[in-house]
């Protein structure tokens, strides 16, 4: 897998490093604080797909996915993960803001287990 990038898309520094630390070796992580950074990251470089955080400032997750399509990528594979409680919650919010959930292939919520996650970006 090493010769994918892989976004990682997450307002708390500190799970950025332990995520960063636990995929070395393994993807080419590429880090973004908020949305807005990380749409900025998907026009400078070929990513096959995006770790995504639900609640950040600047742009949250939400945010993230509907600006998508305004940068023609609007199929890019995207799994979320969040400290959101209740998944329900997570399709209804999106529902609500006429979300296209199309790319999320999957929710989790934290802490995630890393073989899950790397098991999900391997069949991305």
């Amino acid at each position: 897998m090493l010769d994918k990038n892989i976004l990682l898309v997450e307002d708390d520094p500190i799970t950025r490093a332990m995520m960063k630390a636990i995929m070395k070796g393994k993807v080419n992580l590429l880090e973004a604080e908020n949305g807005k950074v990380g749409l900025e990251l998907l026009q400078d470089h070929d990513v096959a797909a995006v770790i995504l955080d639900l609640n950040m400032p600047v742009m949250d997750g939400y945010g993230f996915l509907k600006q998508l399509g305004d940068i023609g990528i609007d199929n890019m594979p995207s799994v979320f993960v969040t400290s959101c409680n209740f998944e329900s919650d997570f399709y209804l919010n999106a529902a609500q803001q006429k979300i296209d959930l199309t790319p999320v292939k999957r929710y989790y919520q934290k802490p995630v287990s890393l073989d899950e996650l790397m098991g999900e970006l391997r069949l991305l």
